[in-house]
């Protein structure tokens, strides 16, 4: 079940030596089907098609396909400033500090299979990761594309009386959104994802973790769903789905989540889920007296992380 695209088409290996560059490029073009790996004369590059500025006239940046793989941290740099999905790798794990701005230093970057390469290339090129896929949804991180329907997701009346805190200034919320989007994912490797319908690919929903754990290494679930897609099941679909991703590859030791009092809604689908109730003090008075929060505490006891 997968509505996801393979982004990357090409890696073009630059390495400083031509026969580590063809021997890299061979094993990948054998391994990654549906991708091509070229080894490219790294002085070839660096002299073909350059401009008088002295810069090598790229193709263009955004979602080309191409993967440029060196281990030349000048040309990495190059590559870089021209907004090129670029890579690193060497044969010597202590070299790491040889490189400054690299996101990725690869070793062995033959044996890195497909699905990270991908992830690799979305993350340089600015593209959103896909979380998961389930019967009707598609979980991906969030786009500047999303700003529009989240900001109607938000100002639903209903969804209101729920929500942290007011919408802010439009343009204050969308630098927030973009500064979300190039912080939290990479920081943490989660956060709150958007929830695509995969018929009509519209964006029905956000769900996901918030970024800090509990001190007991708990992640806390959230979930929104457009007003006219609920009661249909779509809520618990979505905790469904990510909570199976989140068992297989992210670093909890359990799952909470708050739920107000009133919100009816969000209590079935936790109960549904397995969650339980559960009485927690979150705050002590200046005399040292816990206080009980204005939410419900649920726990999900079943949550049995594989990566833990």
């Amino acid at each position: 079940m997968s509505d996801t695209t393979l982004h990357l088409r090409t890696i073009l290996v630059a390495g400083k030596d031509p026969k580590r560059s063809e021997e890299i490029a061979g094993i990948l073009t054998e391994e990654l089907a549906g991708v091509i790996a070229v080894p490219e004369a790294l002085k070839d590059m660096e002299a073909d098609a350059v401009k008088s500025t002295g810069q090598r006239n790229f193709p263009k940046a955004k979602d080309n396909g191409i993967l440029y793989l060196t281990d030349s941290p000048a040309f990495h740099e190059r590559v870089r400033k021209q907004g090129q999905a670029c890579a690193c790798f060497t044969d010597d794990p202590g070299s790491s500090g040889d490189f400054p701005g690299a996101l990725y230093l690869l070793t062995e970057p033959e044996w890195v299979d497909l699905d990270s390469y991908e992830k690799i290339y979305e993350r340089l090129s600015g593209l959103p990761w896909t979380i998961t896929v389930t019967e009707r949804l598609i979980i991906r991180e969030l786009s500047m594309e999303d700003f529009s329907d989240l900001m109607a997701l938000y100002d639903d009346p209903e969804a209101k009386r729920f929500l942290a805190g007011p919408l802010q200034d439009k343009a204050l919320e969308k630098e927030n959104l973009s500064r979300y989007i190039r912080q939290v994912y990479g920081l943490y490797g989660y956060g709150y994802w958007a929830v695509e319908e995969r018929k009509s690919h519209s964006l029905v929903g956000l769900a996901g973790f918030q970024g800090k754990l509990t001190d007991r290494g708990e992640a806390e679930l959230g979930f929104l769903v457009r007003k006219d897609k609920r009661r249909q099941g779509i809520a618990t679909e979505i905790c469904r789905g990510i909570l199976a991703f989140a068992r297989k590859a992210l670093p909890f030791t359990g799952v909470i989540a708050t739920c107000d009092p009133d919100n009816k809604g969000s209590a079935a689908v936790l109960t549904a889920l397995g969650f339980r109730q559960e009485e927690r003090a979150i705050k002590k008075t200046d005399n040292g007296v816990e206080e009980q929060p204005p939410v419900l505490y649920y726990v999900l006891d079943e949550f049995h992380p594989q990566m833990v």
